[in-house]
């Protein structure tokens, strides 16, 4: 799971691609348009909806979470977000479309300022 503005100059979007390329097993790209290293505070509440999301689903293995994961396609709030690399387990079919009842559902998990 990686999440990666496009435009930033530490951890450059291509390289972050790369690296996630070069690794076998389920992968997720989440991409943030115009985002850089600092993410604004929409993209950053986004970007931890992503990962509260998918370490729900690959390591508690929570049901609603992998169901949810395999259609998310952009989290519907504050970021500009959008999935772009996906490698799921074959059991898990992927659609797309955009999901915003995922961030109301995660969102009690924000971390808010603070966590940045």
């Amino acid at each position: 799971m990686a999440n990666s503005g496009n435009a930033d100059t530490v951890a450059e979007y291509s390289k972050v691609e790369a690296v996630l390329g070069a690794i076998p097993g389920v992968k997720y790209l989440v991409e943030y348009e115009g985002e850089d290293h600092l993410m604004s505070e929409g993209a950053f509440t986004d970007a931890y909806t992503w990962t509260k999301l998918f370490l729900d689903a690959f390591v508690k293995q929570d049901a609603t979470a992998i169901e949810e994961l395999s259609r998310v396609r952009s989290i519907n709030g504050s970021g500009n977000d959008s999935l772009v690399v996906v490698t799921e387990p074959d059991s898990v079919p992927p659609s797309s479309h955009e999901c915003g009842d995922v961030r109301k559902q995660y969102s009690q998990y924000s971390l808010g300022n603070g966590g940045r």
